[in-house]
C-alpha cells in the first residue's frame, strides 16, 4: 500500500497536485469503493446470501457504532426483519439506503 497516492474528492483540473489524480465520487460510488477496498484487504468477509441479513452487533459493526445506537436507529424506524419472536435483522443494503434518504431529508 505505500506505492498508492490518495483518492481526492474535487474537479478534474490539475491545480497543483503533483500529479495526483483527482476524481469525483458520489455517495453510492464511494461506499462501493471503500467496502471492495476493505474485502480485498481481508479485513471484511464477503457475505454469502445465507448471511445476507445481520444482527444487531453486526449491523453495529458494519456502521462502526454502538449496538445501543443501532437500538436507536431501530426505534426512528430502521427497516429491519423479525422472524417470530427473534431480535431484528437487518439487510445492510436497505439500511444504508434508508440512512441515505434520511439524511437528505435533514
Amino acid at each position: 500500500m505505500k506505492n498508492e497516492r490518495p483518492l481526492h474528492a474535487g474537479s478534474h483540473a490539475n491545480n497543483g497536485n503533483n500529479g495526483v489524480a483527482v476524481a469525483t465520487l458520489d455517495l453510492s460510488a464511494l461506499s462501493d469503493l471503500v467496502v471492495a477496498k476493505l474485502i480485498a484487504a481481508g479485513f471484511v468477509q464477503r457475505r454469502t446470501p445465507e448471511r445476507a441479513v445481520l444482527t444487531r452487533a453486526e449491523l453495529a459493526d458494519a456502521l462502526g457504532c454502538s449496538v445501543s445506537k443501532v437500538a436507536g436507529l431501530i426505534r426512528e424506524g430502521c427497516p429491519c426483519v423479525r422472524l417470530g419472536s427473534d431480535a431484528p435483522r437487518f439487510e445492510l443494503a436497505e439500511v444504508l439506503t434508508w440512512l441515505r434518504t434520511r439524511e437528505v431529508a435533514q
